[in-house]
């Protein structure tokens, strides 16, 4: 969600709503510990990973080529690629990006 700002915690009632007012087709994680971000060395936020079904990592990387809502360019959406290209059962064509944002630095 580039451009939304970040709550130092969520719960899976405000992740909830926030899948609902989006209309995410996807869920979303609350890990307040940082276990799964350090499981999938995370060290970022936001940094996005995308498994596919089997648990396979599809992509790793940033929302999108906007850092702050700026491109140098069209902006691509790299997670809604991806997703897309999972849900089509299509290899994903961007695997992996630069990230950008703040580090993670809690629970490390």
């Amino acid at each position: 969600m580039a451009g939304h700002p970040q709550r130092a915690a969520s719960t899976p009632e405000s992740n909830k709503r926030l899948v609902d007012r989006f209309k995410l087709p996807y869920p979303i994680l609350a890990d307040s510990s940082g276990r799964t971000a350090r499981e999938y060395r995370v060290g970022h936020t936001p940094e996005i990973i995308v498994v596919d079904a089997t648990g396979l990592i599809v992509y790793c990387g940033a929302v999108d080529n906007a850092p702050n809502g700026r491109a140098a360019g069209p902006v691509v959406n790299y997670v809604d690629r991806a997703l897309a290209e999972v849900l089509e059962g299509k290899p994903v064509t961007t695997a992996n990006t630069r990230v950008y944002g703040s580090p993670i630095r809690a629970g490390r």
